[in-house]
């Protein structure tokens, strides 16, 4: 059995990926969530598709950072026209053949678009912890003794010269 989605099916379902609809039974597709605060955010998706009805989606996705990629059926003229009509007009990132073997174009773009998303899931992370994270002091290493004695050889000539000065001076 098989089942074709409209362009409103289509933007819904990519809604309630982002919501959490299906995992978490309190959130309906129409209630309000803060970005942040959404179980997929569209950064973190990509948008495979074949024409004019993923328009919608495209746009969506587009507007928020996710990827996006148009695919056509091999050796269709017709069906490359209108998916690099999509990228022509900025609608899509890319296109390829809808072919998901090893090493195809549309593989190798899929799974590079995944890597990117997932190295900046990582950057984000790691910033953020580190933006919290308080510092714990650290062992002094040798090197680290060797500057202080230095400084403080320099600061005690500084005092002994200054006291010397102010005793000149009084005399």
């Amino acid at each position: 059995m098989s089942y074709a989605l409209d362009h409103t099916s289509k933007t819904r379902a990519i809604f309630e990926i982002n919501k959490g609809t299906k995992k978490i039974p309190d959130i309906g597709v129409n209630d309000t969530i803060a970005q942040e605060s959404r179980r997929v955010p569209f950064q973190n998706m990509v948008y495979v598709a074949d024409g004019p009805s993923d328009i919608p989606c495209f746009s969506l996705l587009k507007q928020y950072g996710g990827r996006t990629y148009a695919v056509y059926k091999a050796k269709s003229e017709k069906e490359f026209r209108k998916a690099y009509d999509l990228q022509k007009q900025g609608r899509v990132e890319a296109c390829g053949e809808a072919n998901y073997t090893d090493g195809s174009q549309t593989t190798m773009w899929i799974t590079r678009a995944v890597r990117d998303i997932a190295e900046r899931i990582v950057r984000d992370r790691e910033r953020a912890l580190g933006d919290e994270l308080g510092k714990s002091p650290t062992h002094v290493l040798e090197s680290d003794k060797a500057v202080a004695k230095s400084a403080s050889k320099k600061n005690s000539m500084a005092i002994r010269l200054d006291t010397q000065e102010r005793t000149t001076n009084t005399m």
